[in-house]
C-alpha cells in the first residue's frame, strides 16, 4: 500500500509476415541504404549469398514464442533469409545487453525497445529513421497506427522506430468479486446503468465498488505505490505530477488540485480495511490474492494478460481507469 512517508518519485496478430522486422522494431544505424532488416518488402539474398538477420526482442515466454513464430513465417516465405531471434525476459535486461553490444560494435540489425529509451538512442546515433524506408516501399503508416505510438517514436522531424505495442494502463477486476450486482449499486440519476467499459466510471464509484467488494478475507483493491499509478489519476483531474510533461524538472504533488486529488487517492490507497498492507503482501503476493478470489481489483497494462490467463480458474476482465474529471491513462509503448 502507499506508505505514509513522503515519496519523490500485444502482441497483436501478425498482419503481414514480411513486415516482421520493420513493424516490430528499430533498425540500428549504419549503412544509409535500405537494408533487408528494415524492409517491409520481401528480403532478397545478397550478391554473396544468403542473408542472416539478428532480431533482438524481450518479453515473457509467450511473447518471445510469438516473435519466433513470426520469424519462422518470414523464413518460409523467404528461404534465403535466416532470422536469428535473440530474446531476454525484460526491457531493462535488453537495454543493458544492447548497450554492451553497441559499445562492442556487435549490435543486432533490428531490435525491440521501449519509447523511454528513444532519446538516448537518437542522441547516440544508434537508430536509422524508418519513415523514408516505409514510404519507399509504399507502407501506409500515418492513418493505420495509433497516433500515440507514432508520436512516441518521433524525433528530429522523423519517425525513428516503428511502433509495435501500445499497452495502456487499465483496471483488472476479478469477475467473481466485482459482479453485475455490485455495479448495479453504483448507478446514479445521471447514469442509471453503469457500464464502465462504455461510459467509464468516476473515482467515487471506483472507491464504492472497492468498499462493497471488501469482506472478511477479501480486499477490494490494490493500487501500487508508484508514479505510474498516480499519473493518469492526477491528469484526469486536470493536473499533473510534474511541472512540464515534456521537460520535467520537479514534482508538483503539493500544488493546488494535485494535492487535493492526491489526498483523495491516498484515503483509499492507505485504508487497511479495503486494501492490502505491506505485511499482507509480504505473506502472499498481490497476484496470488487476485487469482484466489481474495482481491477484487488491481491496475496494470496488457503485459499482465498472459500471466493472468495462465492462472487456472481465474475469471477476470478489464475496465478503464476511473476518472476525477475526464478520462486519462498512461501506456507502455514499444517499437
Amino acid at each position: 500500500m502507499f506508505p505514509r512517508r513522503r515519496r519523490t518519485r500485444l502482441l497483436g496478430p501478425v498482419l503481414v509476415a514480411s513486415a516482421l522486422l520493420l513493424a516490430s522494431a528499430c533498425t540500428s544505424a549504419g549503412d544509409s541504404s535500405p537494408s533487408p532488416a528494415a524492409s517491409s518488402s520481401p528480403a532478397t539474398a545478397s550478391p554473396t549469398g544468403p542473408v542472416t538477420l539478428r532480431f533482438a526482442v524481450y518479453g515473457g515466454a509467450a511473447e518471445l514464442a510469438a516473435y519466433r513464430v513470426m520469424a519462422h513465417a518470414y523464413e518460409r516465405r523467404e528461404p534465403d533469409v535466416t532470422v536469428r531471434v535473440e530474446g531476454v525476459g525484460g526491457a531493462a535486461a535488453e537495454r543493458a545487453r544492447l548497450d554492451r553490444q553497441f559499445e562492442a560494435g556487435t549490435a543486432p540489425d533490428v531490435f525491440l525497445t521501449p519509447s523511454t529509451a528513444l532519446p538516448r538512442l537518437v542522441e547516440d546515433d544508434r537508430v536509422q529513421p524508418v519513415d523514408g524506408l516505409l514510404e519507399t516501399r509504399g507502407v501506409q503508416f500515418g492513418d493505420h497506427y495509433e497516433r500515440l505510438g507514432l508520436e512516441a517514436f518521433a524525433a528530429d522531424s522523423a519517425l525513428q522506430c516503428m511502433p509495435d505495442d501500445v499497452s495502456p494502463q487499465v483496471v483488472f477486476y476479478n469477475k467473481r468479486l466485482l459482479t453485475p450486482a455490485v455495479l448495479a449499486t453504483l448507478a446514479t440519476p445521471e447514469a442509471p446503468q453503469l457500464i464502465p467499459q462504455v461510459n467509464g466510471w468516476t473515482w467515487e464509484q471506483f472507491g464504492t465498488a472497492a468498499r462493497r467488494i471488501t469482506r472478511p478475507g477479501v480486499k477490494g483493491v490494490y493500487l501500487a505505490p508508484t508514479l505510474e499509478t498516480l499519473t493518469p489519476l492526477l491528469r484526469s483531474a486536470g493536473t499533473d505530477i510534474v511541472d512540464d510533461p515534456k521537460r520535467p524538472t520537479t514534482l508538483q504533488l503539493s500544488d493546488g488540485t494535485a494535492r487535493s486529488t492526491l489526498e483523495s487517492i491516498l484515503r483509499l490507497a492507505r485504508n487497511p480495511r479495503i486494501t492490502l498492507t505491506g505485511a499482507q503482501i509480504a505473506s502472499e503476493s498481490v497476484l496470488s490474492r487476485f487469482e484466489h478470489n481474495r482481491l477484487g481489483m488491481i491496475t496494470g497494462t496488457r503485459a499482465l494478460v498472459p500471466v493472468l490467463r495462465a492462472m487456472p480458474g481465474l475469471q477476470f476482465d478489464v475496465y478503464p481507469l476511473p476518472r476525477f474529471d475526464h478520462f486519462a491513462t498512461v501506456a507502455d509503448v514499444s517499437g
